[in-house]
């Protein structure tokens, strides 16, 4: 069936491929459709086989409108399971599909917004119940690191470089600490992203 099983943290992983292991790079968003549309049935056919198998009492779907989260939208009717909905809104993206968004939205049973913004914004754009949505920031937990007098501010940046992960707006920031804490470090770590242009070329030509 092409689905690969592994062990995590004692947990069993189940994994449906979608793009073929010789698939060429992605380079542009026709390829994207092209590619999408060959191997679609065939995704969704395994899909429904693991879900037959494990008969889970929750599917979480994340995020935008991947097939996955696409397919268990259109599964969600006459299923026992509930259907929990992280649609990690990039409406800056010119590609990002509002109508269907809303449609995955209004099929949901619950919602989990990232930040108190994205769940008024599902609320006012995209109809969303706001009792069905619990605001769940994505972060980690980690021990507590000993700190060190020695050690320089640092601020990361971790995500591709491009328009709508707002690095512009984290940049101009930056130059507001650099005033009162000019020893802080500022590092941008990730690959870049489909628009030509790099948010963090302006720091890189006023030195």
């Amino acid at each position: 069936t092409g689905l690969g099983t592994q062990t995590l943290d004692g947990g069993a992983v189940h994994r449906i491929p979608l793009l073929p292991k010789r698939e060429q790079p992605v380079t542009s968003r026709r390829t994207v459709e092209t590619i999408l549309a060959r191997n679609r049935r065939r995704f969704n056919r395994n899909f429904c086989r693991e879900l037959a198998r494990v008969a889970p009492d929750v599917v979480i779907a994340l995020p935008h409108l991947f097939p996955n989260v696409e397919e268990a939208v259109g599964l969600r009717d006459g299923s026992r399971w509930r259907l929990v909905y992280a649609p990690h809104l990039h409406e800056e993206d010119p590609w990002w599909p509002a109508e269907r968004v809303a449609h995955a939205v209004r099929r949901a049973d619950a919602l989990i917004a990232l930040t108190s913004h994205e769940r008024d914004r599902l609320v006012e754009a995209y109809s969303a119940d706001s009792s069905r949505i619990a605001v769940i920031p994505p972060a980690v937990t980690l021990p507590p690191s000993p700190q060190t007098d020695d050690r320089d501010p640092t601020v990361l940046f971790l995500g591709r470089r491009e328009a709508s992960k707002r690095i512009d707006a984290l940049v101009e920031a930056m130059k507001i600490v650099w005033e009162s804490i000019p020893e802080t470090r500022f590092i941008v770590a990730g690959p870049a992203g489909r628009q030509t242009a790099d948010p963090t070329d302006e720091l890189r030509t006023d030195g």
